[in-house]
């Protein structure tokens, strides 16, 4: 190699390894600031802004208010909370009510934060400079540090690809360092995702032909022998099913799912139950089904409840968005109780029967286009009957257990992937049945939908409108009719 040769590529080298640290640098700098107090018109203590952290195109605000309301502007962006949070130090030191405390996320602009309190009591604003810190040397030689820590770990995957320029090893770097494709570092400015979205060869259960089956049990027991038949019967490629009992009440359950799981004799599926010597929820259950599933990470995911009825050919329609385009994190079915993806209407749930089902979803399939759904981007999946791409599982693993014994949490695990550039469509050719409310009864859903919907309030304040905007403009009116 010539001299000039030679050191053009040491000098290309060096401004792209430059380049990817700054993406790095960009991605892992963090910086927080606080606290800020919030006081009274007699001075008494009402709030305190304890951290206000910026980091990954967000601002990060964490603290406690006596006011029953909050905002904060940024910008056009305004988002509205009511602090809901339990915060017993601050009961304790007060004497107050412990749901005092609040964390909201807003993305990062330039120009002053505005934090107010709304109340009639007390309404203070507080602005909050916002600009973006300026690192100091100190930041740029840790994260410079730890940056060579991670290069080093991929040390034959930088070496493939500077060989060879092969593609898959560029990915595996990516994925170390935690860059997605389109980050720019573009002073301090942080407009990145967290993570991108995964590429089709990082996902090899877009290819895979076996499915692993969550199926939480808890009561239900005059449902179950159907539920589990049909999933027998209907499921037309290799399973795992993971069947999680969380101490019914029903003593007939039990016993039953040890004798009927002792009879399952098929090669091509596997059947695992779980006996929990305690109830745990249907969160926790599902977490343990998830425990179980990462056993085989290729393999995509269903969570089924234990009062879903399947129709023939289901799972291979259900998975087939995924196996499409890999940047589809979940795909849902149509049914006759299933929140936004309900038939006949939004909210207008009907009971079926077992040959119902089963004539409504031989209607879809005959009429609806197999891709129609994934052309449409739903606010959230809906948990009776969800598919999950194994690569964004990678990154969000389990459930948040917050949301107890059930109904959000989907919504949650949906946001969260959504976050990392995951689409959420329906299977618009499929329709499922639910039997809702089988395990808790409608009294207790309902309770526990109205606790849980406060946490998604809180945590996405832009979903209630989406949700609503969704319905309002119903793009699924096609299947629907």
């Amino acid at each position: 190699m010539k001299p000039s040769g030679f050191f053009a590529n040491v000098t290309g080298l060096i401004g792209r390894t430059r380049s990817v640290y700054d993406r790095f640098f960009v991605a892992n700098f963090k910086r927080s600031r606080g606290p800020f107090r919030l006081r009274g018109q007699d001075d008494s203590a009402q709030g305190c802004i304890e951290t206000v952290t910026y980091t990954r195109g967000q601002i990060g605000v964490k603290g406690w208010c006596l006011a029953p309301g909050i905002s904060i502007r940024l910008g056009a962006t305004e988002v509205r909370s009511t602090p809901s949070l339990e915060r017993n130090d601050v009961a304790d030191a007060l004497g107050c009510d412990p749901r005092v405390g609040f964390m909201l996320d807003i993305p990062l602009d330039e120009g002053p934060i505005e934090f107010e309190t709304i109340s009639d009591t007390l309404s203070q604003q507080v602005q909050l400079k916002t600009k973006p810190p300026v690192p100091r040397r100190r930041d740029r030689v840790r994260l410079f540090a730890q940056f060579m820590v991670q290069v080093s770990l991929s040390l034959p995957d930088v070496v493939r690809y500077l060989r060879r320029g092969d593609e898959t090893s560029l990915r595996h770097i990516k994925r170390c360092l935690g860059l997605v494709d389109d980050a720019s570092a573009n002073g301090m400015k942080m407009q990145l995702s967290a993570f991108n979205a995964p590429d089709a060869a990082d996902g090899e259960a877009q290819q895979n032909d076996s499915v692993s089956i969550i199926l939480p049990v808890f009561n239900a027991f005059s449902l179950l022998p159907s539920v589990l038949e049909r999933v027998i019967d209907k499921t037309e490629i290799p399973f795992h099913l993971i069947i999680i009992e969380d101490q019914s009440t029903d003593e007939r359950v039990r016993p039953f799912l040890q004798e009927w799981t002792a009879r399952q004799t098929r090669a091509s599926h596997r059947i695992t139950l779980i006996e929990a010597q305690e109830n745990r929820g249907f969160v926790r259950s599902v977490n343990a089904g998830l425990e179980i599933a990462e056993q085989e990470p290729n393999a995509p995911v269903v969570l089924l409840n234990s009062d879903a009825l399947v129709p023939s050919g289901w799972a291979t329609r259900l998975l087939a968005p995924m196996r499409d385009d890999p940047t589809i994190a979940s795909v849902t079915p149509l049914s006759n109780d299933a929140e936004i993806l309900t038939i006949p209407a939004i909210g207008s749930t009907i009971d079926l029967g077992g040959a119902e089902v089963d004539a409504v979803d031989d209607t879809l399939r005959s009429a609806m286009d197999p891709k129609w759904g994934q052309k449409l981007d739903l606010p959230t999946g809906v948990g009776f009957c969800m598919a999950m791409n194994p690569a964004f599982l990678k990154q969000v693993p389990r459930l948040d257990t917050e949301f107890g014994r059930g109904y959000g949490e989907e919504v949650d695990w949906c946001q969260k992937t959504r976050q990392l550039g995951g689409r959420h469509v329906a299977a618009c050719n499929l329709f499922v049945g639910h039997c809702g409310g089988q395990s808790f009864g409608t009294q207790k859903k309902r309770k526990l939908v109205s606790e849980n919907n406060a946490i998604v309030s809180r945590r996405y304040p832009k979903y209630d409108a989406e949700v609503a905007a969704f319905a309002a403009t119903d793009p699924l009116t096609t299947p629907r009719m």
